[in-house]
């Protein structure tokens, strides 16, 4: 919902986003940011960003051979950003239409087609609309083996123009998994006026806004229903670890750093006695800076990959190498999230 008024935005630290005056920090901090604001106002936990810049998206559908779409309302917008065309003038702009009916789309189309915001008959919900029938195309993409050979070209069209936390075993992993998807595996949900919220203008330092105003019990409603695991956090279950990875966890000797992101104060502690008795190196425990609704691991030494692939086994998630320091004597930083507390009650 372009333009919702976040209750979190008074709530989330700004050193997330203030300070960043480098490009790559600026977006890292934006990532931060927008994770912290969906997972603490709708409830729903994100393991894992990926960021692609324009010229890649470009790329990348040209390099498919572009994608099918059944265009359901015309796209007509006067004053379509020229940025791609015109990158030496960032205020020039262009006409863009994309007529009703069935379309194949070039990768400059196809950008149109999802990023244009004027003219659209259900404006900010069409784009959002527009961008999940992309999506289902390109995943229809996927299925066809073909895809397979254009690998090595597409991995040149997205250089330097992705930023993700996930690894390249990850992404092929879960392209892998998105095959395997049918139609009725993927539920679709635009949420914006007026069934979501109302139009409202506020008074703030920029001076007047228009923003739009989030019908909250509509809205928790909906998710709810699109992520039941959402409205009650589900323990994760910890395995002992089989010889060969304990094996494994003691040849790396990696240094973990548990952050709490519970609301369990004492559940980072628990955890430590836990990960200690599997034989891991635990070196400090201290509370995450917000409440995490997710847990997460992120590892800075890809000399200790596989503990945190074990790590990540224990707990359900995939692990995500940061594009930042890590902190000094650190290799590896487990987020304790909400879903996971319960069960190191459960284990300590």
């Amino acid at each position: 919902m372009r333009d919702t008024v976040a209750p979190s935005w008074t709530r989330i630290s700004l050193n997330e986003t203030d300070g960043a005056t480098p490009p790559l920090d600026a977006k890292l901090y934006g990532f931060a940011h927008t994770i912290a604001t969906i997972e603490q106002d709708f409830h729903i936990p994100i393991n894992a960003y990926a960021w692609v810049g324009l010229d890649g998206f470009v790329k990348v559908i040209d390099t498919i051979g572009g994608v099918d779409i059944d265009v359901i309302h015309p796209v007509v917008d006067d004053n379509y950003p020229a940025d791609i065309t015109s990158p030496n003038n960032p205020y020039d702009y262009q006409r863009v239409y994309i007529p009703p009916g069935p379309q194949h789309l070039d990768g400059q189309t196809a950008l149109a087609y999802v990023r244009s915001r004027h003219g659209d008959l259900l404006e900010d919900v069409g784009r959002a609309a527009r961008q999940q029938e992309l999506l289902l195309a390109l995943k229809q993409k996927l299925d066809n083996s073909d895809i397979l050979t254009h690998l090595d070209e597409i991995a040149v069209d997205l250089q330097g123009s992705v930023l993700t936390s996930l690894t390249i075993q990850q992404v092929l992993e879960l392209a892998n998994f998105a095959r395997g998807l049918n139609s009725q595996d993927v539920t679709q949900m635009a949420l914006g006026l007026p069934d979501y919220g109302y139009g409202e203008t506020l008074d703030t330092y920029e001076g007047v806004i228009w923003v739009e105003e989030p019908l909250w019990g509509v809205i928790n409603k909906t998710i709810n229903q699109v992520f039941p695991e959402s409205a009650t956090s589900k323990p994760v279950g910890f395995q002992s670890l089989s010889q060969m990875d304990y094996q494994m966890v003691q040849k790396e000797k990696a240094h973990v750093l548990i952050e709490n992101g519970s609301q369990d104060e004492a559940a980072g502690n628990k955890l430590k006695i836990v990960l200690v008795k599997d034989g891991f190196h635990v070196s400090t425990v201290r509370q995450a800076d917000r409440l995490y609704l997710a847990t997460q691991i992120e590892y800075f030494n890809p000399q200790v990959a596989n503990t945190s692939r074990i790590l990540g086994q224990l707990f359900g998630v995939l692990a995500s190498t940061p594009a930042i320091a890590s902190p000094k004597g650190v290799d590896i930083i487990l987020i304790l999230g909400q879903d996971s507390a319960a069960s190191v009650d459960a284990s300590s």
